[in-house]
């Protein structure tokens, strides 16, 4: 049953991320139906308006963890930031600043876990998706993580949504949403976030 749940809430993701379409009902972003979109102009709202961050990192392996930060300011349509003194910015304040030239074979997978975040700020997107982010992590590296995604909400503004079924991590949000069976059974603001 599990495995259902998190199949429904990656669904969710996807239709917020305008991988998927909906059945019924509408996912707007800034106002605009994106299910009404072309590809051409999906694939732009998700490189600048949507960060996704992934539960296997899904980061280049070729690429050093610089190149891999870069990579989506050098698509963006109208490039806000300058890519490699972006993605230095960025993996600096994740603690990565001395792993910039190291590929992804030669990272921790906390380390991973945080290019994959830093790469998914690069155009600073104002809705960051989260797939089980801490999932693949041990407890220390898992904690570092969400303390970035804490940071990242509290000082850009962002909104974060995690699919997640580590109840710590849940603990950790100011809302949580709860599914069973692909429906909403309970929401519930969380009084120390």
């Amino acid at each position: 049953i599990k495995d259902e749940v998190h199949r429904a809430a990656q669904f969710l993701l996807n239709m917020i991320g305008g991988l998927d379409t909906p059945t019924s009902g509408i996912v707007e972003i800034d106002g605009v139906n994106i299910a009404r979109m072309n590809e051409d102009q999906l694939t732009e709202i998700r490189n600048e308006k949507i960060g996704f961050i992934f539960q296997f990192f899904n980061l280049i392996p070729t690429l050093t963890a610089q190149e891999n930060v870069a990579l989506p300011i050098q698509f963006a349509r109208q490039r806000n930031f300058n890519p490699d003194k972006r993605a230095k910015e960025l993996l600096g304040m994740l603690g990565l600043g001395d792993r910039l030239k190291h590929r992804p074979s030669e990272l921790s997978g906390g380390q991973q876990q945080r290019v994959a975040i830093a790469r998914a700020l690069a155009n600073n997107p104002p809705l960051l998706l989260a797939d089980e982010p801490t999932g693949n992590l041990d407890t220390a590296s898992g904690e570092v993580v969400m303390d970035a995604l804490n940071m990242i909400r509290a000082e850009a503004g962002t909104t974060v949504v995690i699919v997640t079924h580590d109840v710590a991590l849940a603990e950790r949000a100011d809302r949580v949403i709860n599914l069973v069976d692909g429906q909403i059974v309970d929401s519930s603001q969380v009084a120390n976030p």
